[in-house]
């Protein structure tokens, strides 16, 4: 009955014969579908503002009626509901002249998560010298819980950045960009990272020594600079400053789809 019941709740307008109350049921039903259809549409606003902005009010809500009436939640926490919509609007032909538009969504999609993420130092350094760099490189250490790293074949972070001024996406550079959305302090930032980042912290997320790490983040891009990877690791909040024990069994990667939000297009 109950399946019965949500079932029809999502599939139109009509409602269910078995239906027992008033009869009014039809227009009692109807408001509840409302305002269950609302909720979920509402939290989609809230969380992909930037996206909304990009493609405007009308087209971004006829987007989230289609989402909302193939994708139920499965949570009742609706803050993460809506982490499929970048592949869902990947997959509109209608937005094909917006290629960006889902990597955009994967940032506040990452947004999301690093502002719920647990709080925790990062390791950070402005300027370590040789020696600082010499004791880090045999090292193995945890990511940051709220890190994320995210690979586009579009300057996502800059068309995101840019989005209150749509004279100023004119003069975007059109060229692939790697970038990490992290919380090191109080607040969620993005930063421009090199190409070969994501491999590289990657690599550590799965245990590999720093110097291992680096060594894995060039073999992932060309003409990566592992001196700029490292840095752009010190100063992102990408690592927490808690060191992991190689020798901890107990040790359980995060699903890599869960770290690094992979968007390539060929």
């Amino acid at each position: 009955m109950q399946s019965h019941f949500v079932r029809h709740l999502t599939s139109g307008t009509d409602y269910p014969a078995s239906l027992i109350a008033s009869d009014h049921a039809w227009m009692r039903y109807a408001v509840y579908r409302n305002n269950v259809l609302h909720s979920l549409i509402n939290a989609l606003v809230r969380r992909f503002p930037v996206t909304k902005r990009l493609v405007g009010d009308e087209c971004f809500h006829f987007c989230t009626k289609l989402f909302v009436d193939r994708h139920k939640p499965h949570s009742p926490i609706l803050m993460f509901y809506g982490d499929n919509f970048p592949d869902f609007l990947a997959g509109l032909e209608f937005l094909d002249t917006w290629p960006f538009l889902p990597d955009v969504a994967r940032i506040e999609v990452a947004r999301t998560y690093a502002f719920h993420a647990e709080d925790c130092a990062p390791l950070y350094f402005v300027h370590p010298d040789a020696s600082e760099i010499e004791k880090l490189l045999p090292q193995r250490f945890e990511t940051h819980p709220a890190a994320w790293v995210l690979q586009s074949s579009y300057p996502a972070a800059t068309i995101w950045a840019s989005s209150n001024e749509p004279e100023a996406l004119q003069d975007v550079a059109w060229q692939a960009q790697t970038l990490a959305v992290t919380r090191g302090a109080d607040e969620v930032r993005i930063f421009i990272v090199p190409h070969g980042t994501a491999a590289c912290v990657t690599a550590i997320r799965h245990g590999a020594t720093l110097e291992i790490a680096l060594e894995a983040a060039g073999e992932a891009a060309d003409a990566c600079d592992p001196a700029v990877i490292l840095a752009a690791l010190l100063c992102s909040d990408l690592l927490s400053a808690q060191k992991r024990d190689h020798h901890d069994e107990n040790f359980q990667p995060r699903n890599a789809q869960e770290f690094c939000i992979a968007a390539r297009h060929d």
